[in-house]
């Protein structure tokens, strides 16, 4: 029990101890969040469907270390990110299309530090890496079996080029937990969530 407690109050003790500016040495943790567009519903009147497209929330997940100390200006940190996104389409209640895409990506940020910033750390940097695209989709084609068309259900799986220009702030309630926003053009245009520091 006694090793337990020790163990726990270590444990919050790195989130909650040290420099809330982000530094050479530092660690970072971000979980976000952020909107994929929206949901509506479509009708193609000259086929007779009705599509009813939903398209799920952007989620993320980054680690950064800072690594290189710029003095009088600021801190450059790498690391990556892990990102996840989907639609699905609905077409007629009869079946479902969908697209997954899945992101592991590398990171580098600059943090500014040429003025005292408090519990603010603003950022900006890049992200490259893969983005892979799973697609569930149905053809119409002929069976020869039967003599008749009929929806048969197809998969494939694609990997793009994937980067992305972002610019952010975290904010520090402690040294160790805080929020961040960014804004940028990959995975979403705006997304935040919470931080962690150690």
């Amino acid at each position: 029990m006694k090793k337990l407690s020790f163990i726990l109050i270590f444990t919050v003790g790195l989130f909650f101890a040290g420099n809330a500016q982000f530094s050479k040495g530092s660690n970072a943790i971000d979980i976000g969040i952020g909107p994929s567009w929206h949901v509506y519903d479509s009708n193609y009147g000259y086929y007779g469907w009705t599509v009813k497209t939903k398209i799920g929330p952007a989620l993320m997940f980054n680690f950064e270390h800072g690594t290189i100390d710029i003095p009088n200006a600021g801190v450059i940190g790498f690391g990556g990110m892990l990102g996840f996104k989907y639609f699905r389409y609905k077409y007629n209640d009869d079946f479902t299309n969908s697209d997954i895409f899945l992101i592991p990506a590398f990171r580098a940020a600059f943090h500014f530090q040429f003025f005292d910033s408090g519990n603010f750390d603003l950022y900006a940097g890049l992200a490259t890496g893969p983005k892979i695209h799973t697609e569930k989709w149905h053809s119409w084609e002929y069976n020869p079996s039967t003599g008749r068309d009929h929806w048969v259900a197809r998969s494939d799986t694609y990997v793009h080029f994937y980067s992305d220009f972002f610019v952010g702030s975290r904010y520090m309630f402690s040294e160790g937990f805080g929020v961040f926003a960014e804004l940028g053009y990959g995975i979403c245009y705006l997304k935040g969530g919470v931080s962690f520091k150690f």
